[in-house]
């Protein structure tokens, strides 16, 4: 789905929550960008979960130089309500017209244009794009309802504990440490 790995992703411009336009290089952080691409933050619950959880995982991203932000073809006005309701802190942008879906590459095919509710969903899933805007690795799941966490992700690509309470097995000639990608599920 969408750009492959060390492409250059295409523009995302957008207005976020609060009605100011971001670009992508205003999002990005030292070390990168996690950029979510959601469903709906207005009536999916694996999206809305996932955007939650993004926002609990701000800080380990942060400290990492990784800043983060989503994309949703809701309407600001939907994505101040969440941005209230949550108390999310980074930029929610709204592709209403689904402008920028359309440039990753990652419409939502099954859904028939006709569809007045759904039409412009996105794929869900996750691009962390080096500070050069390139891809530098991607999620995407073959189903809505599973959705990799930003903690996971930090896990994947920094090998860094996600902060969660881990278990070492041993054995004679094995020692592997388990740990939970987030805190809460």
């Amino acid at each position: 789905a969408g750009p492959a790995l060390c492409e250059q992703c295409p523009d995302c411009t957008r207005t976020d929550q609060r009605g100011r336009q971001r670009s992508l290089d205003e999002l990005m952080g030292p070390s990168g960008l996690l950029l979510n691409f959601s469903r709906s933050a207005d009536w999916g619950p694996y999206c809305r979960n996932q955007l939650v959880e993004l926002q609990l995982s701000l800080p380990r991203l942060k400290a990492l130089g990784i800043n983060a932000a989503t994309i949703t073809y809701d309407s600001r006005e939907a994505l101040q309500r969440f941005t209230a309701a949550y108390k999310i802190e980074y930029p929610m942008l709204s592709d209403v017209g689904s402008k920028v879906i359309r440039a990753f590459g990652i419409l939502n095919t099954n859904v028939p244009a006709d569809h007045k509710m759904l039409y412009g969903i996105p794929w869900p899933g996750d691009y962390l794009l080096a500070p050069d805007g390139t891809v530098r690795d991607k999620a995407f799941l073959p189903s809505y309802e599973h959705r990799v966490t930003a903690s996971a992700v930090v896990v994947r690509n920094f090998g860094v504990d996600a902060g969660a309470n881990s278990v070492e097995l041993k054995t004679a000639a094995l020692t592997a440490v388990v740990s939970l990608s987030a805190d809460r599920c």
